[in-house]
């Protein structure tokens, strides 16, 4: 009985140290990742596990789908958001024609949705210049997305992780 009781204890204790430390899952409230991560109106939203040592090992790197806590000027429910980074430190981020330009060259950006007629726009006409320790993230839905472009760019230090899986429902199960 004690080794059953000890065995149980060491499986919460290492559940809750990974969940705390590794890996967490998170699931998408709105439509602002479309068509990337589904939390549509009406549709089975997407659940996603984000990895939380990935930026501890290396940097942050653009087109990566990052959950951060909400800066504190964002009018949501939800604590947390999920987003894609589009620009790092240094950054000079410009939009022209519906495209998002870095540092004078066009963002490859196939997971924007093509549904977003207008494209990206909304960025300073002066162009958003990304300062140190701080990141530039856009929902992959431009039409329909509170980001950087509302709030301003996020610290790096309010990324808890990256995501890299959808999780559930089954049949969206697959690798961001």
């Amino acid at each position: 009985m004690v080794s059953l009781g000890l065995l149980a204890a060491a499986v919460i204790v290492v559940t809750v140290l990974l969940r705390t430390f590794v890996v967490g899952s998170y699931w998408i409230p709105s439509a602002s990742m479309e068509p990337t991560l589904h939390g549509c109106p009406g549709c089975n939203d997407d659940h996603v596990l984000v990895n939380k040592l990935s930026y501890k090992m290396h940097g942050f790197k653009r087109g990566d789908v990052v959950v951060f806590t909400k800066p504190a000027n964002v009018a949501v429910p939800e604590k947390v958001l999920i987003k894609r980074v589009v620009g790092l430190p240094g950054d000079l981020l410009t939009d022209r024609n519906g495209s998002v330009f870095v540092n004078g060259l066009q963002l490859t950006e196939p997971y924007v949705n093509p549904l977003c007629k207008h494209g990206t726009t909304g960025l300073p006409a002066h162009g958003a210049r990304v300062p140190a320790g701080k990141l530039y993230v856009m929902g992959d839905n431009r039409c329909d997305s509170k980001d950087s472009r509302a709030f301003g760019p996020i610290p790096e230090s309010s990324v808890q992780g990256r995501a890299f899986v959808i999780i559930w429902p089954y049949g969206r199960m697959h690798y961001l």
